[in-house]
């Protein structure tokens, strides 16, 4: 997001869902907290919400990262640029730049 990032798709198990949930509305817990004026704590779990628009695409199976790309290339436009991010990979924001930076040179 850091690097301008504000749609991402992200291709899950259709049995996992705690992705799913992590950026979802949590109406109890965000009432208990508004209610008890915990206003630092309800920021806080709300700002992952907000800061890009979130997809979810199951994969019934995993068959490799062509299958994944396959199962969210409808929300995909033709021509526009994406990127492929493993979620058990980490990287520092200034990466993702240089990759834009880079796709925007050539």
């Amino acid at each position: 997001m850091q690097a301008g990032i504000d749609d991402i798709i992200m291709v899950t198990s259709a049995h996992k869902t705690a992705l799913e949930q992590y950026f979802s509305e949590a109406p109890y817990l965000e009432n208990l907290l508004a209610r008890h004026g915990k206003q630092d704590l309800l920021d806080l779990i709300n700002k992952p919400k907000t800061m890009a628009r979130y997809t979810f695409v199951h994969q019934e199976e995993q068959l490799g990262t062509a299958h994944a790309l396959l199962q969210a290339k409808h929300l995909l436009q033709d021509g526009e640029p994406f990127m492929v991010v493993f979620g058990d990979m980490v990287f520092p924001p200034q990466m993702y730049e240089g990759m834009i930076a880079k796709y925007k040179q050539t």
